[in-house]
């Protein structure tokens, strides 16, 4: 069913194109299908408008960019001042030790206990 579809719009298409022999021969059928010169020149000029904003607005992003990064740094350093001052009064943390093994009394008493209990096996 689509091929007929996509059939039917060919042979329209193909009805309404000029000839290929026509546009040899007629020169009014060159210029409407090509561009002239002043058309061109205005498309040239367009490009170069549209060429020209889309710099403009990379230029303004890039700036804001930097407007933006540079309140970021300020923060930054705002906020090191800040943890420079506090640091005197902050507390101590204590540092992680390596546990201590039991005490070596506790150590004795447990291993008589052991001894003792072995003693009645």
């Amino acid at each position: 069913m689509s091929g007929c579809c996509l059939t039917s719009l060919g042979d329209s298409f193909l009805a309404q194109a000029p000839d290929v022999s026509a546009l040899k021969c007629n020169g009014d059928l060159l210029n409407h299908f090509f561009l002239n010169t002043e058309s061109k020149q205005l498309l040239i000029e367009a490009h170069i408008q549209l060429k020209a904003d889309e710099k403009a607005r990379l230029l303004e992003k890039a700036k804001k960019r930097e407007e933006i990064l540079e309140l970021i740094q300020k923060q930054r350093e705002a906020r090191i001042r800040k943890e420079l001052l506090a640091l005197p009064y902050k507390p101590k943390t204590m540092m992680q030790s390596v546990p201590k093994p039991a005490c070596p009394e506790s150590n004795s008493e447990a291993e008589e206990t052991y001894q003792a209990l072995k003693q009645y096996d």
